[in-house]
């Protein structure tokens, strides 16, 4: 039997990489938060309470919360996951200043523009 990760992660960008992200680590069996400024991004995926996954180990990747509401995405979780076009890092870096806890592990997924 295959040990369940139980580590929650907030994926702070739900485009083509924060989605992947998301997918793989559902997968994984992580707790899982997306961040968007757009909700547009999120509302079908909180509908759902995840996303399928199409792949060799496919599935479903349940999403805890998905949301704008960057405090709620990142409270409590173990890992922070930046996962935005270089030009809103600074942006989202300077947001998360405040709200990051001793102990959380942030990751900054370098992505480029055009």
């Amino acid at each position: 039997m295959t040990k369940r990760c139980t580590e929650s992660v907030a994926i702070i960008g739900a485009g083509i990489g924060g989605l992947y992200l998301l997918a793989e680590l559902g997968i994984a069996g992580f707790k899982l938060r997306l961040h968007d400024l757009d909700d547009s991004k999120l509302s079908e995926i909180r509908a759902r309470g995840g996303v399928d996954v199409e792949s060799e180990s496919g599935g479903f990747a349940a999403v805890d919360r998905a949301t704008t509401d960057l405090p709620s995405a990142v409270d409590g979780a173990d890992v922070i996951i930046v996962v935005t076009g270089g030009n809103a890092q600074a942006v989202v870096a300077r947001s998360l200043a405040p709200l990051v806890r001793d102990g959380q592990v942030i990751l900054r997924h370098a992505q480029k523009n055009g």
